[in-house]
């Protein structure tokens, strides 16, 4: 199994990109965070049930919760032979925790795709965007009323009041650049986020397939 980090700011395109290179690639697995303990509170997880409240505002949720998602995941996923980590490791330790938990799965970390984009663009994206609270499925404002995985309404995101977006995005021009200076040059490549959808879905395939796996049909 191989790890690709999937980093970048806030409203960088992220989950889009990773949801169409997902969707065609059976053996690719997609790890978000928020995701995956939204999959664990409606199972009713004690861990996650306990951090309810830090869920539903979107507060920033301690490494250990983090840890314990992403392990919970990779036992839920032996057949992956890649998997996309996104928004994850915001943080060095966080880094070392990733690594950690690889490990035992015979997994490894190949490299990071670094999503990034003026703050202009990135507030714009912000203010179209809506999301569902129960599953975090995201869509667009305006064109997009219902989700289409559990069936809830999509609507503004806690974490997008501008104050809160304004510090997520500084966060990850702080800490989060201190995770990608720690991986060699050759295995972290930075992307052009102000591209469109596709072309941004297109850039993060080819970037996999160069740290070792190739993705479904095309």
């Amino acid at each position: 199994m191989i790890a690709v980090l999937v980093l970048g700011p806030p409203a960088s395109g992220k989950s889009t990109a990773v949801r169409t290179l997902v969707d065609g690639s059976p053996d690719v697995a997609h790890f978000k965070v928020r995701e995956h303990c939204a999959r664990l509170l409606a199972a009713g997880d004690p861990v996650a049930v306990a951090h309810r409240e830090q869920l539903h505002r979107r507060d920033v949720l301690p490494d250990t919760v983090v840890r314990y998602a992403f392990c919970d995941f990779l036992r839920a996923h032996p057949a992956a032979r890649a998997v996309l980590v996104e928004g994850y490791p915001r943080s060095v330790a966080q880094l070392a925790d990733l690594r950690d938990a690889l490990a035992p799965h015979g997994g490894r970390m190949a490299g990071a795709v670094v999503f990034d984009a003026p703050d202009a663009v990135l507030r714009a994206r912000r203010a179209r965007r809506v999301a569902c609270p129960e599953c975090d499925h995201s869509g667009v404002r305006g064109r997009d009323v219902s989700c289409p995985r559990c069936g809830g309404d999509l609507v503004g995101r806690p974490d997008d009041e501008p104050a809160r977006f304004e510090a997520r995005v500084e966060q990850f021009r702080t800490a989060g650049t201190q995770v990608t200076r720690l991986l060699a040059a050759s295995d972290c490549v930075t992307v052009d986020a102000g591209q469109a959808p596709h072309a941004l879905a297109r850039t993060l395939r080819r970037t996999v397939e160069r740290f070792g796996h190739p993705v479904g049909p095309r």
